[in-house]
């Protein structure tokens, strides 16, 4: 049996979805790592350290987050509520992650601090890192065959271009008007739009 693909404005509407979930992921979590790397400059009292447990801590979440939620598309046929659900995960961590942080700055024992800033930062970055793998998953039954390096390209370009965003604004406009913990807020209300956003387009194309 021959497989077949969706209409025209459904793969619109698909992509458009995408497009708003990786963008606005990346916009969120580079201004995040910046804010990251501005609370641990502060937790762990050096700029070298505290970009080590940054750097260390994304890395290892984009790795980590890459292989299990890799693994779970293949267990999980309804990609866009886990797609969906990421993206709500992603937006309550980025509004409590500020103040986990900075209550981890509070404990004497500086061996202490850097490991549980690694662990905390290691949740936002797991999820970010799966969500490639459950975009790519999720344009599986849009896209022809022969074009998945092309839609990749597209799901990857419109992350990085979030990211790119995100790098500029964040220090020129939100956190010298908001602060940083305002600014984790605003990231979170972008993960939360983006959530919705698919849950919308699920709802509208039956995809639950």
């Amino acid at each position: 049996m021959t497989k077949t693909h969706s209409s025209a404005p459904s793969l619109i509407a698909a992509i458009a979805c995408l497009l708003i979930a990786l963008g606005t992921t990346g916009l969120a979590f580079m201004m995040l790592e910046i804010l990251f790397l501005r609370e641990l400059l502060i937790t762990l009292g050096g700029s070298v350290y505290a970009s080590s447990a940054v750097l260390a801590s994304v890395m290892f979440g984009l790795f980590l987050g890459s292989q299990i939620f890799g693994l779970l598309t293949t267990k999980i046929k309804n990609t866009a509520a886990l797609l969906a659900a990421m993206e709500l995960s992603l937006a309550l961590s980025s509004a409590i992650l500020i103040p986990a942080l900075r209550l981890i700055g509070q404990i004497p024992d500086w061996n202490t601090r850097y490991l549980l800033s690694f662990l905390v930062i290691l949740i936002p970055s797991a999820l970010v890192g799966g969500e490639v793998p459950v975009a790519m998953q999720f344009c599986e039954g849009f896209i022809k065959k022969g074009r998945t390096g092309l839609y990749a390209g597209i799901v990857y370009g419109a992350d990085t271009l979030g990211a790119l965003a995100g790098a500029i604004i964040l220090p020129f406009w939100f956190l010298p008007a908001l602060g940083a913990y305002q600014s984790s807020l605003v990231a979170a209300a972008a993960e939360l739009i983006s959530g919705l956003v698919i849950i919308a387009w699920a709802g509208q194309w039956k995809k639950w």
